[in-house]
């Protein structure tokens, strides 16, 4: 499946100051990994989301679409969406989870690895391909049941888990575009 690149860039200039944001967010957060664990992984989370990923997705017009119909889409999730009741049943899913991100992110800044440039280099090396998914909430569920949600660190490979988990690999996922129910209606 091949398609453009799921998240924009904002231009040269912002991404390097969204990027430095980012950095020094991390840098703050450093020190207290480990005794405020929850807040430091929710703030990390957020700060890649709010800061990086979400003002990247595509537009609509003004409005920033929540379910792109160009993404991969499960088969359940074009089914879901065909029928016309996906009302609180799909999940713009992170490909790579999250939390493998910014684990990364932080390991290389606690091994001195990692300045202000390199943060940049990374968002954009991780966000680069296939970034986002749509799932349904049940496949969502059997994804976190199985293990994979948290355990897949693997940045090389972002459809082992739904593999693993669902027992669907890359073929089995495709655009609502490119569903020929989209081109009937």
């Amino acid at each position: 499946m091949h398609l453009e690149p799921q998240l924009l860039t904002l231009g040269n200039e912002k991404d390097e100051e969204d990027a430095e944001v980012i950095f020094r967010v991390f840098q703050a957060l450093l020190p207290f990994r480990l005794t405020h664990v929850s807040f430091v992984n929710r703030t990390a989370r957020e700060a890649v989301q709010k800061i990086w990923q979400e003002p990247r997705l595509p537009k609509s017009g003004k409005k920033r679409l929540k379910r792109p119909l160009d993404f991969p889409w499960s088969p359940e999730a074009r089914d879901l969406y065909f029928s016309g009741d996906t009302a609180n049943k799909l999940v713009l899913e992170h490909m790579i989870p999250i939390s493998a991100l910014t684990e990364r992110l932080f390991s290389e800044l606690e091994n001195n690895s990692c300045e202000s440039g390199d943060v940049l280099e990374f968002l954009k090396q991780n966000h680069s391909g296939f970034v986002f998914a749509i799932i349904t909430k049940d496949e969502d569920k059997r994804i976190a049941n199985s293990g994979f949600k948290k355990k897949s660190s693997d940045l090389s490979n972002v459809w082992l888990r739904y593999k693993e988990a669902l027992g669907l690999d890359s073929s089995d996922f495709t655009s609502v575009t490119n569903d020929p129910r989209f081109k009937e209606s």
